[in-house]
């Protein structure tokens, strides 16, 4: 799984870097302030499609790991 909202970061990351910062601080502030800016309404989306994807991916390994179970010999004793 990629995290969160890789897009969103990399445009953050693109707004951020537009103007050269003078120090380690004001890089960090500019970022908090591009973040904060953000809307609340596509940081929920991008939690939305995590979370479907994180399921989707646990559906995946729960098929496959029952799938290997069954093809174990031990497994006909359970």
């Amino acid at each position: 799984l990629k995290p969160i909202g890789l897009r969103r970061v990399g445009e953050l990351e693109m707004k951020t870097n537009r103007t050269p910062h003078p120090n380690v601080d004001t890089l960090k502030a500019t970022i908090r302030t591009k973040w904060d800016n953000m809307s609340e309404k596509l940081l929920i989306n991008f939690c939305k499609a995590f979370r479907r994807r994180v399921g989707a991916v646990m559906k995946l390994k729960e098929a496959t790991s029952s799938e290997s179970a069954r093809k174990d010999p031990a497994y006909k004793f359970c």
